[in-house]
């Protein structure tokens, strides 16, 4: 496929009721807090939580608080993307955790569960054009060396570049991405 203009965005869903289902073809079916095909759980809120405070180890009450939201953005063919957000206020004592906030976008390819990386879908060639075409990363809040950004030729040299200039812990990996059309 090749990539003519790349867009960047954020995309938010308010959470529904846990059972309802937003979204079903075939085998592939997405909740609010999990995504299933057929029987793989490609992502599941509860599990999410047990592995941030390994309840394994822990009281139940240490999961208090914490919520995640999976807002889906897209499904082509066996493609699908979803944004995972995370909002734990911490916790003290026995349970003691920072509090922290992280939003990620991830692409899956439904019938492995794993991540796909971007350059399995569009061209590389084509991809770095538009990156370097778009106007959010020439600017980069007037950080980006656009001579640097130019010299580039890989999406992964550009990933770096683009990732070097972000600030708030903000990075961007090859399988966060949402496809438009």
């Amino acid at each position: 496929m090749r990539l003519s203009k790349i867009f960047l965005f954020c995309m938010s869903l308010s959470a529904q009721q846990e059972d309802f289902l937003l979204f079903e073809r075939g085998e592939f079916k997405i909740y609010p807090n999990k995504a299933i095909y057929p029987d793989n759980v490609l992502y599941d809120t509860s599990e999410d939580i047990k592995s941030i405070v390994n309840l394994e180890e822990n009281d139940p009450k240490c999961a208090e608080g914490i919520k995640i939201v999976y807002n889906p953005l897209f499904l082509l063919g066996s493609y699908y993307s979803y944004e995972r957000n995370l909002f734990d206020p911490g916790a003290s004592g026995d349970c003691y955790r920072n509090p922290s906030t992280d939003a990620t976008v991830n692409t899956i390819n439904i019938f492995s569960g794993e991540k796909t990386s971007l350059l399995e879908l569009v061209d590389e060639n084509s991809l770095v054009t538009a990156l370097k075409n778009e106007f959010w990363v020439r600017d980069m809040y007037g950080t980006m060396d656009t001579a640097e950004l130019d010299s580039k030729g890989t999406f992964q040299e550009v990933l770096a570049l683009i990732n070097s200039n972000m600030g708030f812990g903000i990075k961007f990996r090859s399988d966060s991405f949402a496809l438009l059309s």
